[in-house]
């Protein structure tokens, strides 16, 4: 059976299956919470975190594009980071929908939130302190998004507070529809492996195709 597949359901999935420290009783229960809403496509309100990022996004998108948005000020440091990408950004779509069917019949899908002719650029709005390089290199987002808009390059443009962006970047390579792949059907095969996860599962990210899929969310 096929089944739509988002970068954001993925790396729900990897948070809780693979997280990055040791979690207590309650920690895991979260997740495991956390995991399950995302199966059920239930829309929860912004943590503070996703707030701060979704604020920067609009920032970038209005410094690029000269649209008048009324947005909650950035810090100096941040603002300036925010120049930077958008200056880079000038020429591309601003969250831009599509998906693509997989050669295995899955269907993947999202948000772009800025494609330029050779590259797709995301951003990013972390923590202080908490942006290692590599830290996106086990998310689908980057292979998804570049075979979805046939795409050679993608961009993570990151910003910690500080006044200059980091650049994580991936580019497409022989290897990278079997990456994507593989990284898909492990997590169907252990969602449909669980009596909790697989019903849910079913009901909610069935494909059936029918022409061009409505994009929902990334």
């Amino acid at each position: 059976m096929p089944w739509k597949i988002t970068p954001s359901l993925y790396n729900s999935w990897l948070f809780y299956r693979y997280p990055l420290f040791d979690r207590d009783e309650q920690q895991e229960r979260d997740a495991k919470d956390e995991f399950l809403r995302a199966l059920k496509r239930e829309k929860t309100p912004d943590t503070p975190e996703q707030a701060r990022g979704h604020l920067f996004e609009n920032w970038v998108e209005m410094l690029a594009t000269g649209k008048k948005y009324e947005l909650d000020e950035l810090e100096p440091d941040e603002l300036a980071c925010a120049r930077t990408i958008a200056t880079n950004c000038r020429d591309g779509v601003f969250q831009e929908k599509d998906g693509r069917e997989l050669p295995s019949g899955n269907y993947i899908y999202g948000v772009a939130d800025c494609i330029l002719p050779t590259t797709i650029v995301d951003f990013k709005r972390v923590g202080a302190g908490k942006y290692d390089q590599g830290k996106y290199l086990k998310s689908i987002q980057h292979l998804a998004y570049m075979y979805i808009w046939e795409s050679k390059r993608f961009d993570y443009l990151i910003c910690d507070g500080s006044a200059e962006p980091f650049d994580e970047f991936y580019t497409w390579n022989n290897g990278s529809l079997g990456l994507l792949e593989s990284r898909i059907a492990l997590m169907i095969h252990d969602i449909n492996c669980d009596p909790e996860f697989a019903p849910v599962f079913a009901e909610n990210w069935k494909y059936e195709p029918k022409g061009n899929e409505n994009v929902e969310s990334n």
